[in-house]
């Protein structure tokens, strides 16, 4: 994902889309000893994500970042935060669209909200069907 990234800050890439899958978990799984350490891993994200917003807006081109909002949980969690937790709370600063895809009570549905629009907030929520492992039947 770094080297990516760095990537992006020296040149254009070759491509309109780039998706990084699960973007925050290398960040969410690093053992923390102190605040200070869940402060600098947090800036580290939030310049990589800034570096990605500045691609975006300089070449015209597509970033997606996936990522889970909750992580699992850890026998011996030293702080109630984890690394990345606030960076991904402001992804709405960095973000102009922001898809929340929600498990609900019943198997194989999907609750799809879209909290932002083209940069305005937006509250529209579906629900949707899995059915042969893709989303359909959106009521």
């Amino acid at each position: 994902m770094i080297g990516v990234v760095r990537k992006v800050e020296l040149e254009p890439l070759n491509y309109d889309l780039v998706i990084f899958d699960t973007f925050a978990a290398p960040y969410r799984s690093i053992k923390v000893e102190s605040r200070r350490e869940i402060i600098l891993h947090n800036k580290k994200l939030n310049q990589i994500i800034a570096n990605l917003k500045k691609h975006v807006t300089d070449y015209k081109k597509w970033v997606v970042l996936t990522s889970r909002l909750k992580s699992p949980t850890m026998d011996e969690e030293v702080f109630e935060g984890p690394v990345a937790s606030n960076v991904l709370t402001y992804w709405d600063y960095w973000s102009d669209n922001i898809v929340s895809v929600l498990k609900t009570d019943l198997p194989r549905q999907r609750r799809i909200c879209l909290l932002k629009v083209h940069g305005q907030e937006s509250r529209v929520e579906v629900l949707a069907h899995i059915v042969d492992g893709f989303l359909e039947e959106v009521d």
